[in-house]
């Protein structure tokens, strides 16, 4: 099967061709989308494979029974960090509200969601 990939262009699509070439793999370029909802479109219609995040898959609104999601091997990491920046002395406590409630909200509605889909990878996951 062809491996869809995101747009060179994208943060996703950098680091998942960073880990690629980790490994030694390098698929043929043939489809390359700007979206995740494309890209998981792609593979739910099973005209290819990707590599993606959590939070994509979710985002991504394609329902799990459409998709198999499999692990990446541990031996070359492939992490995400995801990072709220702002200006020194802006917005005063704006930034530390919203970095609280995103934290809530990933606990208290992403991993229970996880948890019941791939429960293998609830471990891997850490929320600040």
């Amino acid at each position: 099967m062809d491996f869809v990939r995101y747009t060179h262009d994208s943060l996703i699509g950098t680091s998942i061709e960073r880990y690629l070439r980790r490994l030694g793999i390098k698929p043929a370029m043939r489809l390359q989308l700007d979206n995740t909802f494309a890209v998981l479109s792609m593979v739910a219609s099973g005209l290819g494979w990707t590599i993606t995040t959590p939070l994509c898959l979710y985002q991504s609104g394609i329902p799990l029974t459409q998709v198999k999601c499999q692990p990446l091997s541990a031996n070359y990491g492939f992490k995400r960090r995801l990072t709220l920046v702002t200006r020194r002395h802006e917005l005063s406590d704006l930034a530390e509200q919203i970095a609280r409630d995103s934290c809530e909200i990933m606990s208290e509605c992403f991993l229970p969601e996880l948890e019941k889909d791939l429960p293998w990878l609830v471990a891997d996951i850490d929320i600040g």
